[in-house]
């Protein structure tokens, strides 16, 4: 299934992408571990180099990289170790994310008497599972 952004990919989805990256002619597989601000990825790369190569493809893309969407994956590539990347969503080849594996994802309704989201969300984490509030 074809996905215009990042954005709308769930965490824990395996995903696959092209780079407009002239340089990078990789087929990009992996597991999406979360999406994020320049803030957030900054201690995995600067993306400065990067993203001056991809802005020699498409201009269009900021030069200002702290406004960019980016997002971390654990990439196979059938490599015998994954690794974690940081790849932003602007540098993307339009047409070219797919959401590869879906991942477990279940829809579950909690009632939630004592207005405690965030105690919930702890239960869950504690359990080993991951969860995020929707409304």
């Amino acid at each position: 299934m074809t996905i215009s952004s990042i954005k709308d990919v769930d965490e824990g989805a395996m995903i696959s992408f092209r780079s407009k990256n002239a340089n990078d002619t990789n087929l990009w597989v992996g597991t999406l571990e979360s999406v994020g601000t320049y803030r957030s990825i900054r201690a995995y790369m600067n993306p400065a180099s990067y993203n001056e190569a991809v802005r020699q493809v498409d201009a269009t893309v900021s030069s200002d990289v702290t406004t960019l969407t980016y997002f971390l994956i654990t990439v196979d590539n059938d490599a015998t170790e994954p690794t974690m990347q940081v790849f932003a969503d602007e540098w993307i080849e339009a047409g070219s994310l797919t959401v590869v594996n879906p991942g477990n994802k279940v829809t579950i309704v909690v009632d939630d008497p004592n207005n405690n989201p965030q105690a919930i969300l702890s239960l869950l984490a504690s359990g080993g599972y991951a969860s995020k509030i929707t409304s």
